[in-house]
């Protein structure tokens, strides 16, 4: 479980994120929606304690994260980021192993449980062929598996996730979320940031709204997300088709010269 109370971050002077209160339950998907500043890259960031903010308290099985120390926080929360670049050609059991990092000792090396256990997760996410192949050469999709791979081995079960689509093609996005549909039935709890809310429709258990830095609105996709609401956010006009033989909604943009 995770609480966010009264949450509020500024950068010089301009506030990003104003009186944030959220409640985020066990074993969900959660899609984080917003058009570009309205401060889902921040929110993460704060959950993460990676920036300072100054009020409000965020919890996580009721421990506040700002009194843990960072391998106290990496057994309850891990990071996917939407892009990631290494300083070195890293092998792919290695960058998985990169997860146990927080359980080891400056010196210490993995062991053999912690190399067991990567191959594990490795064949789990479908990649155990590209174990010993190199980060750099590998594909975009292959890459956001191996980073989902290194957040799983942390060993943590909450998941952050900032724009794992960005980079994907529409077969790797796919085969992305059909993971993470089935991390959650194993007890994760996941947060995604997104720009896309037809995702939402079909992956997420709650949305998420942030507009100009406050909480919009929290719920199921299908009860909260409207085309009221997704033109106002986005600035565009934007109609929903409900499909009921398959209980989805699709998102259409209504471009010059339509009439809804």
């Amino acid at each position: 479980m995770l609480k966010i109370s009264n949450l509020c971050f500024s950068y010089r002077n301009t506030s990003i994120l104003d009186n944030i209160n959220l409640f985020l339950e066990k074993e969900k998907i959660y899609f984080l929606l917003g058009e570009n500043g309205a401060g889902k890259t921040t929110l993460i960031k704060c959950i993460l304690n990676l920036l300072n903010y100054k009020e409000g308290t965020i919890q996580i099985d009721q421990k506040n994260i700002k009194l843990l120390d960072s391998n106290e926080r990496a057994k309850l929360l891990s990071y996917v980021p939407q892009e990631h670049v290494p300083l070195f050609n890293h092998l792919l059991l290695d960058v998985i192993l990169m997860g146990a990092a927080g359980r080891l000792s400056f010196y210490e090396s993995p062991k053999k449980s912690d190399i067991e256990r990567a191959n594990m997760i490795a064949s789990y996410l479908g990649i155990e062929k590209l174990i010993s192949k190199r980060y750099g050469e590998i594909s975009g999709g292959e890459r956001q598996l191996t980073l989902i791979g290194r957040a799983l081995m942390q060993d943590s079960e909450f998941l952050l996730m900032d724009e794992p689509h960005s980079n994907l093609d529409y077969g790797n996005r796919i085969m992305v979320m059909n993971i993470l549909e089935n991390l959650k039935k194993d007890g994760y709890t996941i947060l995604i940031s997104s720009h896309n809310p037809q995702d939402a429709f079909l992956y997420a258990d709650e949305v998420i709204i942030l507009n100009e830095g406050k909480v919009k609105v929290q719920g199921p996709p299908n009860d909260v997300l409207t085309s009221e609401l997704l033109s106002n956010i986005y600035k565009q006009n934007i109609e929903l088709i409900d499909i009921k033989e398959k209980n989805i909604k699709i998102c259409i943009p209504i471009t010059k010269g339509e009439t809804k």
